[in-house]
């Protein structure tokens, strides 16, 4: 089981969405036109089937940088964004005769967690007195663990509670800004 202090205490988790990062750097030979503005241009028609995060900035006066991080729980859904951002940056570098460098990274696909090993951990939580709740979580979290538990706040609290009662608990996962720092989550 992975626990999640993004979440809050006692959170069951149903389902997490698959996650992609995408990084584009561009660069002009000499400045850009109609530089206000001008790197948030390409998310313009972006279909809204999950969630996109962006950090948009310009490095210098002739190069620029995105960094787009795209959830959904649909591996469809996130394909179709996928596409529709690849083609938003390619187009906007084409349009203002910009060089493009750009990458894409799969971080994480969609997962829905055992009903039965869910209501195991439900019932678990229930008789040391606690109000579990079961909820997807936006947290893209990957594969390997077959729980998820949000903890908030009570991380320590609740890993002992749980190791306790013999559950095996794999590590902690927060994903902690994947955009600012441009990696994975991290298990710990």
């Amino acid at each position: 089981m992975l626990l999640l202090p993004e979440e809050p205490p006692g959170t069951v988790v149903s389902r997490t969405p698959g996650a992609m990062l995408l990084r584009a750097n561009l660069r002009w030979q000499e400045r850009p036109p109609r530089e206000d503005g001008l790197l948030s241009s390409w998310s313009r028609g972006v279909p809204d089937r999950g969630s996109l995060h962006a950090v948009c900035r310009m490095t210098s006066d002739t190069t620029g940088y995105i960094a787009c991080e795209l959830r959904s729980f649909y591996r469809r859904d996130l394909s179709g964004m996928l596409d529709s951002v690849l083609r938003g940056v390619s187009s906007l570098a084409a349009v203002t005769g910009a060089m493009l460098e750009m990458a894409a990274e799969r971080l994480a696909g969609a997962r829905v967690f055992s009903r039965s090993r869910r209501l195991e951990l439900c019932r678990s939580l229930e008789s040391r007195g606690l109000s579990p709740r079961e909820a997807p979580s936006l947290a893209p979290v990957g594969s390997g663990s077959d729980l998820c538990l949000g903890t908030g706040s009570l991380l320590d609290e609740l890993r002992r509670m749980l190791l306790q009662d013999g559950w095996e608990v794999a590590g902690v996962w927060s994903t902690g800004g994947v955009l600012a720092r441009g990696s994975r989550g991290v298990a710990v």
